[in-house]
């Protein structure tokens, strides 16, 4: 039976299942590299023998550890223990054990600080369609902030929660093109800030091989904002509204901002309290997990990269891509894989739980449109 909708309706539908298709199979990669290469799920000793004893470990003690394995519990003195290079012994703590040591009302406590980061965001939003004379009341920006972070974690689309926020506020202003561009706006004005945020941190940490690579990037994507901002503001507004085409019509929009100085500023700045509340929330999760020999100033830096790789569209809500990038990044300052990989987990799973007012407030409105109708 042939299909009644239209060819170009029908291959974007195809367009799209691809897609997510593929990001499904890239985060299910990363996952596989992770979990089978890179890391263990269990504690794992080493023996002088060249022998791998995996299971639980239950105590490590002056003499020696014990260690619960398939062969029941075991304990093994030092003495039969390898010891690395720096003197210590061979044993890895695994990935469950160390999700088993959460410390979960410390998490919980941090995790509160992704909902004030919620209203601040929401204020940004408010202010920013008020730049294109959208003017809605400050409960109602929060409202879709919130179901933007909900679907941004949950929806397995392309666009994520931009999508839907721009959606809503089209539904309130009836202005498609001014509200895509205010939430595109939003978007680039918080990963701006990142970057200069972060750029600001490892200026004082300047000649440190550890930061060499983070350096690298934070510092050319500085210089590409640096780039981008002085054409934005030095550019004749002529030169662009003086085209007719679709491109320059969006671009015309975006030159509105031009004229609010002001406005980007204040934008600018309060996003900084965004980003350092987030880093502070990590370096939380990292105490929840008995982590504490890390420099806080690690979290921001590491952890500004890891929410800007996680931004690319490559993967399903930037999962994979954090816990490879937190994998690779945290073990240069002595944090094990399995450690590193956790802490992503715990900061995917800080913003999840913060989202799920969102869906509370998306499901609310289905629920006020049918008691309506």
């Amino acid at each position: 039976m042939a299909s009644d909708q239209p060819p170009q309706i029908a291959g974007s539908r195809w367009k799209k299942m691809l897609t997510i298709f593929l990001r499904l199979g890239i985060t299910f990669a990363f996952f596989y590299y992770i979990f089978v290469h890179l890391i263990h799920f269990h504690d794992e000793i080493l023996l002088l023998n060249g022998q791998k004893i995996q299971g639980s470990i239950e105590s490590i003690l002056p003499g020696g550890v014990s260690i619960k394995a398939k062969a029941g519990l075991q304990f093994f003195e030092n003495e039969k223990i390898q010891k690395n290079k720096d003197g210590l012994l061979c044993i890895k703590i695994g990935f469950l054990s160390i999700f088993k040591k959460l410390k979960i009302s410390l998490f919980v406590s941090f995790v509160l600080l992704f909902i004030i980061n919620s209203f601040i965001s929401a204020l940004r939003f408010q202010w920013l369609l008020a730049a294109q004379n959208i003017i809605i009341v400050y409960f109602q920006a929060w409202k879709v902030t919130m179901m933007g972070l909900f679907f941004g974690n949950f929806l397995p689309g392309f666009t994520g929660g931009d999508l839907v926020k721009a959606y809503y506020i089209t539904k309130e202003s009836a202005v498609i093109a001014k509200s895509v561009v205010t939430v595109l706006v939003d978007r680039i004005v918080g990963l701006a800030s990142l970057i200069v945020l972060v750029a600001i941190i490892l200026l004082f940490q300047f000649g440190k091989s550890e930061f060499y690579l983070a350096s690298l990037l934070i510092f050319s994507c500085l210089a590409c904002l640096l780039l981008g901002i002085a054409f934005f503001f030095f550019c004749p507004k002529a030169w662009v509204y003086k085209r007719k085409n679709f491109i320059f019509r969006i671009l015309q929009i975006f030159y509105d901002y031009q004229d609010k100085k002001k406005i980007l500023a204040h934008c600018f700045f309060i996003t900084f309290f965004i980003h350092i509340f987030t880093n502070i929330a990590i370096y939380g999760f990292a105490l929840s997990l008995g982590i504490t020999t890390i420099p806080w100033y690690t979290y921001f830096i590491y952890g500004a990269i890891g929410f800007l790789l996680m931004a690319l569209p490559i993967s399903l809500a930037g999962w994979g891509v954090g816990e490879a990038a937190y994998s690779l990044m945290f073990i240069k300052v002595g944090l094990a894989p399995e450690q590193a990989v956790v802490l992503s987990i715990l900061v995917k799973i800080g913003q999840m739980i913060v989202s799920l007012i969102g869906g509370g407030v998306w499901l609310s409105l289905g629920i006020s449109k049918k008691g309506k109708s």
